[in-house]
């Protein structure tokens, strides 16, 4: 099997892989009552005002925004496992993702960067979301990553 050797290719990959069932699960939790936001309406009032995050050109921003933030996150996450090596990948992935959780739910509707929730379980909801992001693309990063990305602990023990 062909084996990824850059970190940046890698990270984003495992990243824009990982997103696909992250995406559906918002829309069905946001279709089914549970969550008041969609990530891709959140990311793209980042530069839209709010009445043009749902129209075509909105969503196509947040198609753009979307990739390029979990793209980011997938190349930072890859270096977080080259440096402290590949083993436990789920549990730093999904760590890594509750950090994610903690500066876009916390941090950046303070700065007024991102509209709050007018639901407390949305925040559950994307909680246990960015966890399995995260744990999902820390897994794809030490499957489809190339051995030599991480140092080798395992042989010291």
């Amino acid at each position: 099997m062909l084996k990824i050797k850059d970190r940046i290719t890698l990270g984003a990959i495992s990243a824009l892989l990982s997103q696909g069932p992250f995406r559906c699960l918002n829309a069905l939790e946001h279709r089914m009552g549970l969550t008041d936001i969609k990530y891709s309406e959140m990311e793209s009032s980042i530069f839209l005002p709010d009445n043009k995050v749902t129209i075509k050109e909105g969503r196509i921003i947040s198609m753009f925004t979307n990739s390029v933030a979990s793209g980011i996150g997938g190349i930072m996450l890859t270096y977080i496992l080259s440096i402290t090596g590949k083993d436990h990948p789920i549990i730093k992935g999904g760590g890594f993702g509750a950090l994610l959780w903690v500066l876009m739910y916390g941090v950046a509707p303070k700065l007024g960067i991102l509209k709050k929730s007018k639901k407390p379980m949305s925040l559950i909801y994307s909680f246990f979301d960015h966890v399995a992001i995260g744990a999902i693309c820390g897994y794809l990063i030490t499957i489809i990553g190339d051995d030599s990305l991480f140092p080798n602990h395992q042989e010291d023990k």
